[in-house]
C-alpha cells in the first residue's frame, strides 16, 4: 500500500487515501508538480484520461529508480499517478536527470507548465534564432518559463503581456524586453509596437478572451499564434484583416500531441538549462497530506508561484504566498528554510586566487554553490547555487576593495606573482535556513 492524492468523484476536490501500490518496475517519486491540467483531470475533461475511479493526481515529476539513478517520467499508465509515493516506470517516457540538479527545481522546470513552454515555441510554433516573440500570461506558470525559453531558442526579442503592473516585475526580472499591461486594450498592440515595429513573429498565447484580439495587432507578416491556455475567458473577437492581411496561422497546442521524440528532447533541454542555472521558476513546497488544503485556492488561480509535492517528504505548505519552505522536524529542534528566486540585481561577486584547484575547478564547470555559515551560530546559513562566471583581476581592485571590508591585505597571503580572478556568481535562488531550538 501506499499513500497518493486520488480523485474518487469527478467534480469533487481530490483526497489524501491509501491505495494499493504499483506492480513491476516502479520509482519513489522525489517531486511533482501541480498544474492547471490536473484541474481538469479532477473534472474528469480529459476524454484519453478518465478511468474509471480512483484515479490518482499528477501527470509527470521526477522519481528515483530502484538503482539509484534519478529520471524525470511524463503520464504513468492510469489510474496511476505522480502525487503518490510510487510511480509505476515500465513503458513510460523517462529522461534521465543531471547529476545535481534538486528534485524540487527539476519538477518545477520540466512540468507540463514547462513542456508547453518549451516545445509550443520550438516545437509548434517553430521558433527560429533571430525571431521575436510575444508571451500573453507573461508572468503565469507557462509564461514565466516560456519568457526564459525563448531566449534560450535565440529570440532577439522577448515581450510579454500581464493583467497589471505589478504582475510585470517577475517577467522582466527573468529576461523579458518589455511587459505591458492588457488593462487598455485598445492602445495594447501599440504599445507592444512600440519597442518593435517589426511586429512578434511567434505569440504564445495562455490568455484568449478579451487579450488575443488586440495583441494581434502587433503581429508580424506570417507570424505563428499558438493557442496553450484561455485563462482569460473561453471566448475571443478576432477580426478577420488581423489574420487575413498579416498571413497569421493559429496553431492549437497540446502536450500529448507533440511528438514523443521532440518531447524527450525538450525535458532534456529544460534539465540542462535548469542544472546549469540557465532556467528558474520559483516554487513552494508541500506534502501530499498538504494537496487539498491549497487545492481550491489553485484551481481558483489564486496561487501564482508553482506548488511542488514532495510525496516523500514531510514539508508542509507556509501560509505565507511566497517562495518559503517550513520543514517539520520533532522537537527540540525547530528548522525554517526559506528559498527565494533569483535576486532581482542578479549576481554576487568575490576575489579568488587562480592557484587554488578550485579556481581550476570553476574553470572547468561553472556550476557551484556558496554557502555561507553565520559566525557563532552554524545554525543559519545561506546557500546560494549558481552559474560563475571568472574574469582577470589584473589591477588588483576587485581583491583590494574586498579586502579593505574585512581589514585585510591579500597581497600579504599571496605568493609573490601570484594572479587573482574576479567571480561573479550569478545566483540560482538563495536557500536561507535558520535552525535553533523551539521555545
Amino acid at each position: 500500500m501506499m499513500r497518493a492524492v486520488v480523485v474518487r468523484e469527478y467534480g469533487k476536490a481530490p483526497v489524501v487515501s491509501e491505495i494499493a501500490g504499483p506492480e513491476g518496475e516502479s520509482g519513489e517519486v522525489l517531486g511533482t508538480s501541480l498544474n492547471p491540467a490536473d484541474v481538469v483531470l479532477a473534472k474528469g475533461l480529459i476524454p484519453f484520461r478518465r478511468p474509471k475511479p480512483p484515479v490518482v493526481v499528477g501527470f509527470d515529476g521526477v522519481a528515483r529508480r530502484p538503482d539509484g539513478s534519478v529520471v524525470h517520467f511524463w503520464m504513468p499508465p492510469a489510474p496511476y499517478g505522480s502525487f503518490a509515493e510510487r510511480v509505476p516506470l515500465a513503458g513510460v517516457t523517462t529522461v534521465p536527470l543531471p547529476a545535481g540538479l534538486d528534485p524540487g527545481l527539476g519538477a518545477a522546470v520540466l512540468s507540463s507548465s514547462g513542456l508547453a513552454a518549451w516545445t509550443g515555441l520550438a516545437v509548434t510554433g517553430g521558433l527560429q534564432p533571430g525571431e521575436s516573440v510575444l508571451v500573453l500570461g507573461a508572468n503565469g506558470q507557462v509564461g514565466r518559463v516560456a519568457v526564459q525559453a525563448a531566449r534560450l531558442l535565440g529570440a532577439r526579442r522577448v515581450a510579454g503581456v500581464v493583467y497589471s503592473e505589478a504582475d510585470a516585475k517577475v517577467p522582466l526580472q527573468l529576461g523579458a524586453d518589455a511587459v505591458e499591461t492588457s488593462l487598455d486594450s485598445a492602445t495594447l498592440a501599440g504599445r507592444l509596437l512600440a519597442g518593435d515595429k517589426q511586429g512578434y513573429d511567434v505569440i504564445l498565447d495562455t490568455l484568449w478572451g478579451p487579450v488575443v484580439g488586440p495583441a494581434l495587432g502587433a503581429a508580424a507578416r506570417g507570424a505563428r499564434l499558438v493557442h496553450i491556455g484561455n485563462s482569460a475567458g473561453a471566448d475571443a473577437t478576432i477580426t478577420a484583416t488581423a489574420i487575413r492581411n498579416n498571413g497569421v496561422r493559429v496553431l492549437p497546442h497540446v502536450n500529448p500531441a507533440v511528438p514523443e521524440r521532440a518531447r524527450s528532447d525538450a525535458f532534456a533541454r529544460l534539465a540542462e538549462h535548469a542544472a546549469a542555472g540557465e532556467l528558474t521558476v520559483e516554487y513552494t513546497e508541500t506534502s501530499l497530506e498538504g494537496v487539498p488544503d491549497v487545492w481550491d485556492d489553485f484551481a481558483s488561480g489564486k496561487v501564482t508561484a508553482k506548488i511542488i509535492v514532495r510525496p516523500l517528504g514531510g514539508t508542509a505548505l507556509p501560509q505565507d504566498p511566497g517562495h518559503s519552505v517550513f520543514r517539520k522536524v520533532p522537537n527540540p529542534w525547530a528548522v525554517r528554510t526559506r528559498i527565494a528566486p533569483r535576486p532581482a540585481r542578479g549576481v554576487r561577486k568575490i576575489s579568488l586566487s587562480d592557484t587554488p584547484q578550485k579556481t581550476k575547478n570553476l574553470r572547468r564547470d561553472p556550476n557551484t554553490t556558496l554557502f555561507i555559515i553565520e559566525p557563532g551560530n552554524p545554525g543559519r546559513t545561506l546557500e546560494i547555487p549558481g552559474r560563475a562566471e571568472l574574469a582577470p583581476d589584473s589591477d588588483f581592485a576587485s581583491a583590494a576593495k574586498a579586502g579593505a571590508k574585512y581589514s585585510l591585505d591579500f597581497r600579504v597571503h599571496d605568493w609573490a606573482g601570484e594572479t587573482r580572478s574576479i567571480v561573479t556568481l550569478h545566483p540560482v535562488r538563495v536557500v536561507a535556513t535558520d535552525i535553533g531550538r523551539s521555545r
